[in-house]
């Protein structure tokens, strides 16, 4: 879904300067990443604060895909959402896109509403953690 070159550090650190950025690592070469942010004003702008953390930019190298490291990611997305006294695990998605909500889903995601952000067909999910 990401170019690769969206996702050099100084652009996803301007994009996110608050949040925490996690790569997932196989043969010493970094394949995966993920961002996690503790407030989304943006796409969950009605939520109460410090009930989620948020998942951005979850991808895996292409070289790499079809190894189940978005699912690792996502499990160890939901450590993190644990060790912060949180209950919920938030997304939101490209609506257009079934596959990559399919992997949501089988992973227990929950939809929770779809709309358009931007002039783009979105998905919002959640899983309680």
């Amino acid at each position: 879904m990401w170019a690769v070159d969206s996702l050099t550090p100084e652009r996803l650190e301007r994009q996110y300067p608050a949040a925490k950025g996690y790569l997932g690592w196989m043969c010493d070469r970094a394949v995966a990443t993920m961002i996690l942010i503790g407030r989304d004003d943006e796409f969950w702008p009605d939520v109460p604060d410090g009930e989620a953390l948020y998942l951005h930019k979850l991808t895996v190298h292409p070289d790499w895909q079809g190894r189940q490291l978005r699912t690792q990611m996502v499990r160890a997305a939901t450590d993190y959402v644990r060790a912060a006294g949180r209950t919920w695990l938030r997304l939101d998605t490209a609506a257009d896109r079934p596959r990559l909500r399919a992997i949501y889903e089988r992973q227990g995601f929950r939809l929770v509403r779809e709309g358009s952000m931007d002039g783009w067909p979105a998905a919002w999910y959640e899983l309680k953690v």
